[in-house]
């Protein structure tokens, strides 16, 4: 009998799979059979009772109309107040505390003041238009909850799931990141559970009254007069959410009866403390189950003379869960017959890999055959392609570079800037400049004043801003001798200095009331009096003004004029900021090196950095950091810049987008030996460890997706056609693939599982959006591929 197995193992194997499938739809339909099964074999292998280290606080129907709906967040910092005196392990907040509801804006400061410092919260979020990719699930975007903002760093997890037959909460990517499941980091932060997907049964949840539970106002009173022992929820998991309907789907469990998330993510961090047995709802699931016990059966008797003691211990084990029913039994133990089959060709299939792999070993000892000769000769498996990660702005590096009148630009945005000014510059009407602090607002009002007929006179510029009020009359006005003290002297204004010519009034929302009235009356009449004097005096002056605060708003808090706005915005000016024409940052970048270190360069990395940032001092921002990129790099004896030589506050590289970077430096340094060090010091002084890993991950992934070729790998990697640039990434190469494939050998023949268990170092140390490849690499080791 062993031969004809053998002889005819693989069709043994695919007709055992296409009877079991077809038996399987035998009885399917079977609710009530199947529901039996689930209950017996759930109760069988776990126990009645949730998990002790699991408190739930529910808000419930009662909370919410004595508190009033929505719920202010001053009593949820009410909430983390009390709950910091009992010192719970971890703290889940499953309310997404959504920032569409501006009402509640005003208690976030409360609520940040509370939590700050408590680095055992989780807060939840909630996943937009996610779907399944592959092995993946991807989402569009995420939404945080609204103190994120105030502090970046407090975790969350996404509250989605996937009903089915089987409630399915998924890892989800979005914008390169991954966000894991709410239930799954409570349960990581309490013991260190790996992370991995969680399926549950929905008609075998717990109940909310089956875990230690309060109700929102029944915790806050009973915690405020001391009824509940430190003990109760000391190093425990807190859940606290809504008991019933709320922002996200609801389900239905096997009782017809609507329950919350709240009851979901309680029994999905229940299933994940204690390991418990997925609890199988159907035929299907618990045939595979006892397919498992038949497996270690058939290892125990695996002489073909015991194949009818073998096959009647099975059908005994199968009897009793299903209660002797025919409809479910007849299939069942037909399919299970057909496992047994299945048994001896894995084991068989086992037995020669190891021999293969022994084989591997000894040919390498005894005459050196390298890893990538082994590798390359294997057939492998199209490899899984990895998750969608966000590219930096496309921004073309080099392009068509534009000056006009001292501004520089080669953007859509910048022209139209441009184009509204030579239509507005010919004009004798007032100009009103809106834009942020560092954007040109000067530049722009001395191109007007350049291009109009007025560009023979003087073009004065005030910075509203730095002067008190009194000063900035007499500055803009003149004073008479004897005006005030210290005025030993008549003195020409501004407007007197700008006659027939053209005034600049930069920051004219700082202006007080007072002197808005009088400004109000020079740009109607043009009349105006010097300090200390009655004289009536006209000035021919063009007012161009500009501020970086809005000012409708400044009218509606009475701090402006209204109709000093209209006689000042008969045109305006929106000046954008630097990170909304971002198209502009390289030709600006070369343009203010050129003016500090002529015949100095920068790199496509350099100016991709730099592209990243966010610019909140705009134009005049990156000018400083380019002069002062300049002086650290003539410092270091180089003529071109790199990134450690920009202000600390923006040399951090963006770690999104830190492995392109790397790889581009490396590219450029042809990835000599000193190649690492020298990339981690532009990089702004990064641990080289960092670089090493990243390029590390950059070569799993490279290594899956070109079918497991390690010089396909390296060429593509390298981005270099000659031999010498890929031979020096195919030596890192194999030191990489080499230390995991030891590793992994050491470790066989635990499974997967087990083994990702062991390399936990390697992952760590590895950049997350890289452990798919890791993950591939080492189950083609397992399996001998």
């Amino acid at each position: 009998m062993q031969k004809l197995f053998n002889k005819f193992k693989n069709e043994f194997s695919l007709l055992g799979l296409l009877l079991f499938t077809l038996l399987l739809g035998y009885w399917a339909d079977d609710y009530s059979s199947d529901m039996r099964s689930s209950k017996y074999i759930y109760n069988f292998f776990t126990n009645n009772s949730p998990d002790s280290n699991i408190v739930v606080i529910a808000i419930k129907y009662s909370d919410r109309k004595e508190l009033s709906w929505p719920i202010k967040r001053s009593y949820y910092a009410l909430l983390f107040d009390e709950l910091k005196k009992y010192s719970p392990k971890v703290i889940g907040f499953e309310i997404l505390l959504s920032d569409k509801l501006a009402s509640q804006e005003i208690y976030n400061d409360l609520l940040v003041s509370k939590i700050k410092g408590m680095d055992n919260i989780v807060f939840s979020s909630v996943m937009e238009n996610f779907e399944k990719d592959g092995a993946y699930y991807n989402a569009d975007s995420v939404e945080y909850p609204a103190i994120k903002k105030l502090l970046p760093e407090i975790t969350t997890g996404h509250l989605n799931y996937i009903a089915d037959d089987e409630l399915v909460i998924p890892h989800i990517f979005t914008n390169g990141k991954t966000e894991y499941p709410f239930s799954l980091v409570l349960a990581e932060k309490f013991s260190d559970k790996i992370l991995r997907n969680i399926s549950i049964r929905p008609q075998l949840l717990y109940d909310l009254d089956d875990f230690q539970n309060y109700t929102f106002i029944e915790f806050l009173n009973k915690s405020q007069s001391g009824e509940i022992p430190l003990s109760k929820i000391k190093d425990k998991i807190v859940i606290v959410g809504f008991d019933g309907y709320w922002n996200y789907e609801t389900f239905v469990n096997y009782n017809g009866k609507f329950e919350s998330g709240l009851i979901l993510n309680a029994n999905a961090i229940d299933n994940l403390l204690n390991n418990r047995l997925e609890p199988p709802g159907s035929v299907k699931t618990i045939s595979g189950i006892l397919y498992i016990v038949f497996l270690v059966l058939g290892y125990l008797f695996l002489s073909p003379k015991r194949l009818f003691v073998t096959f009647s211990l099975f059908m005994i084990l199968l009897a009793i869960p299903v209660q002797l029913e025919f409809n479910i039994f007849l299939p069942i133990s037909t399919a299970s017959f057909l496992s047994l089959i299945s048994t001896y060709i894995i084991r068989d299939k086992r037995v020669q890999l190891r021999k293969k792999w022994e084989s591997i070993q000894k040919e390498r000892e005894e005459n050196g055959t390298s890893l990538s000769y082994i590798l390359q000769t294997e057939k492998s498996s199209a490899p899984v392609k990895p998750p969608a990660t966000v590219p930096m702005p496309v921004v073309k590096l080099d392009t068509i570079v534009n000056n006009f009148e001292g501004i520089i630009y080669s953007g859509e945005k910048m022209l139209r800037v441009i184009n509204l000014l030579k239509k507005s510059a010919p004009e004798k009407v007032p100009v009103l400049i809106l834009g942020e602090s560092g954007s040109g607002k000067e530049l722009v009002a001395r191109a007007i004043h350049n291009l109009s007929d007025r560009h023979n006179g003087n073009f004065v510029a005030v910075n509203c801003a730095a002067l008190s009020d009194t000063l900035l009359e007499s500055e803009l006005f003149g004073h008479v001798a004897g005006a005030f003290t210290g005025a030993v002297k008549d003195k020409m204004g501004r407007f007197e200095l700008a006659n027939n010519g053209t005034i600049f009034l930069d920051e004219i929302g700082e202006t007080s009331d007072n002197f808005q009235s009088k400004l109000l009356r020079v740009i109607q009449s043009g009349e105006y009096e010097k300090v200390g004097s009655s004289v009536k005096l006209f000035s021919n002056a063009r007012i161009v003004a500009a501020t970086n605060k809005d000012l409708k708003k400044q009218i509606a808090g009475n701090k402006f004029r209204e109709d000093l706005y209209y006689r000042l915005n008969v045109i305006s000016i929106n000046l954008p900021s630097l990170r909304e024409r971002k198209e502009d940052i390289p030709p600006l970048a070369k343009y203010f090196l050129h003016e500090n270190a002529p015949g100095f360069t920068m790199n496509d990395v350099f100016l991709k950095h730099l592209i990243s940032l966010e610019w909140k001092g705009n134009v005049r921002q990156l000018q400083s950091a380019i002069k002062r990129a300049a002086i650290f790099a003539k410092f270091e004896g180089r003529n071109y810049l790199a990134i450690s030589d920009l202000p600390d506050e923006i040399a951090v590289s963006d770690r999104e987008n830190i492995d392109e970077q790397i790889l581009a430096l490396l590219r450029e340094k042809e990835f000599s030996h000193t190649s690492i060090k020298e990339t981690a010091k532009e990089l702004g002084d990064l641990n080289r460890n960092l670089v090493t890993e990243n390029f590390k991950g950059m070569f799993f992934s490279a290594y899956v997706e070109s079918g497991f070729d390690i010089t396909k790998a390296s060429a593509s990697l390298s981005s270099d056609q000659r031999d010498e640039v890929i031979q020096k990434v195919e030596s890192k190469g194999m030191i990489y693939i080499k230390n995991v494939e030891d590793e992994v050998m050491s470790l066989l023949p635990a499974d997967f599982y087990t083994i990702k268990e062991k390399l936990s170092v390697k992952y760590k140390n590895l950049p997350k959006k890289f452990h798919y490849a890791l993950d591939i690499i080492v189950k083609r080791i397992i399996s001998g591929v």
